[in-house]
């Protein structure tokens, strides 16, 4: 998993991965803890580069993203959206969170 901020962000990164999958979090978010981890298990078992970017942290990838809500995850397939997620919580099972995204 890749931790993302303002500096390190590139469009090449969209462009570049065949998939990839943004996940917008905070520290004191709970369900965004868990999917994160629920993500990295996803991370080992599909070709798919996942970066996560702390919103506290960078609040103008936030802006950038529209992000309005956490968690928030982006998926990009070959640099263009092909789904976003919004609200994932922690009741959702590996496997449901894979089916949404990943389908």
């Amino acid at each position: 998993m890749i931790h993302l901020n303002e500096s390190s962000f590139s469009e090449d990164l969209l462009r570049s991965s065949e998939r990839l999958l943004i996940n917008f979090w905070a520290e004191w978010c709970g369900p965004c803890k868990f999917v994160n981890h629920i993500l990295e298990e996803l991370a080992k078992e599909e070709n798919l580069t996942i970066c996560l970017v702390n919103v506290d942290r960078n609040p103008k990838l936030m802006q950038r993203f529209q992000i309005d809500t956490i968690p928030n995850v982006l998926l990009y397939s070959h640099g263009k959206l092909i789904e976003q997620v919004k609200k994932l919580d922690k009741l959702m099972m590996k496997e449901e969170i894979r089916k949404k995204i990943l389908s």
